[in-house]
């Protein structure tokens, strides 16, 4: 099994340095900044050759730096210099968007894209597989965690803030971190010019958040933060205690297809799922063969392009549920249980799969189309085994 820590050096050893391509990538994990960004981690040559070509992986967090060409410029380590961007061939990456292909088209990049928290979600919950399947007794309607609440991800303030205003609070687990008992980041967001939040979002927050005299928790006052998959069975148990998850994903705001380690936790608990994020998001996780639930909730959600629209369809779904008697909610359950078990075996048989042929598939093209383009070198894929990368990676 592949960890976290190891999986650019698996990808350059079985991929890249074959093809006589570098990379370079974020550490620690969550990373986006120009220091955290490692070049030649993994080359153990001391003298670099003058046309070293290499990947970027930005694949870890969606792509929302607005200067990708100075951030090539200004990664530096301890031992090496920073890189031209003529330098990077492949920009490895997590989404489809038009930014990214405007990007790649700008930077005259070849875009290498695979699901990366799609791929590391099947080696970190693979111990779920291990744990005994017990349907524990539901103690409330819904779960939603909500660690981070400003910037990028100030719409949670506004799911919380709608459920609080439709009595829903109480229904289910809810967490919410505003940071610190001052409420500074909080008055920062709803008075900042730059916000992302609608001017009735922010009323709305204003009458319902900003009362609250502590954070909401669920289990444990502190996120586990960067490594927020992280979970035991007591925390695998505390995902299948409510009856279904809202899923409040990275990206909500911009018009991007990325999904992370969040939407595949209902799925390993066997536990059906609303999920808020950027529209279309839910039609791109069917795209790997996942199933949802149009037959149970309406899902129109997901093709909603107005924010605080999308959310008060989520809210009233949400309060559509809560409302029903204990015996329709436990038909429901009971309705569904043929999706839940089929969406939690074919993301540790299918989709592993899936992702991993997807990734070899891509580095394919990406190499044709490097050979296509750059005339003065050749990037050797047949030195590539390809049925042994795609052993490893499946393991």
């Amino acid at each position: 099994m592949i960890s976290l820590n190891n999986l650019y050096y698996v990808l350059y050893t079985l991929l890249f340095k074959p093809c006589k391509v570098e990379i370079g990538f974020f550490y620690p994990f969550g990373r986006t900044d120009y220091d955290s960004c490692m070049i030649n981690a993994y080359n153990d040559t001391t003298v670099m050759p003058s046309d070293l070509k290499f990947c970027l992986f930005y694949d870890q967090e969606p792509l929302l730096e607005k200067n990708i060409h100075e951030l090539i410029e200004s990664t530096t380590n301890t031992t090496r210099s920073a890189v031209n961007p003529d330098d990077v061939c492949m920009f490895g990456n997590s989404e489809i968007s038009e930014y990214k292909t405007e990007i790649c088209a700008n930077h005259n990049f070849v875009d290498f894209y695979y699901f990366f928290h799609g791929l590391l979600c099947t080696y970190w919950f693979i111990d779920v597989k291990y744990f005994k399947h017990i349907n524990h007794p539901i103690q409330n309607d819904f779960l939603t965690m909500n660690h981070l609440c400003t910037n990028d991800r100030s719409y949670r303030l506004t799911l919380v803030a709608e459920l609080i205003e439709n009595n829903l609070i109480d229904k289910g687990s809810v967490s919410l971190h505003l940071f610190n008992d001052s409420n500074s980041e909080l008055k920062h967001e709803l008075f900042n010019f730059d916000s992302k939040l609608s001017k009735d979002a922010k009323k709305l927050i204003y009458k319902n958040i900003m009362p609250l005299t502590a954070n909401l928790t669920i289990d444990t006052a502190h996120g586990l933060g960067q490594m927020s998959a992280d979970f035991d069975q007591s925390v695998y148990e505390m995902w299948q205690s409510s009856f279904f998850h809202i899923v409040t994903e990275t990206v909500f705001y911009y018009d991007k297809l990325h999904l992370t380690e969040k939407i595949f936790k209902p799925i390993v608990a066997r536990r059906p799922f609303i999920l808020c994020a950027a529209p279309g998001n839910l039609a791109y996780l069917k795209r790997y063969g996942f199933k949802t639930f149009d037959r149970w909730i309406d899902e129109s959600y997901d093709v909603e392009s107005d924010n605080d629209l999308r959310i008060k369809k989520i809210v009233a779904e949400v309060k559509r549920i809560t409302e029903m008697s204990p015996g329709d909610k436990e038909k429901m359950y009971n309705d569904m249980s043929e999706v839940l078990d089929y969406n939690f075996n074919h993301f540790f048989k299918n989709f592993k799969e899936i992702v991993v042929n997807e990734l070899l598939d891509n580095f394919k093209l990406c190499v044709d189309q490097l050979n296509s383009k750059d005339k003065s070198r050749y990037y050797d894929s047949t030195a590539v085994n390809f049925e042994s990368a795609r052993q490893i990676l499946l393991s």
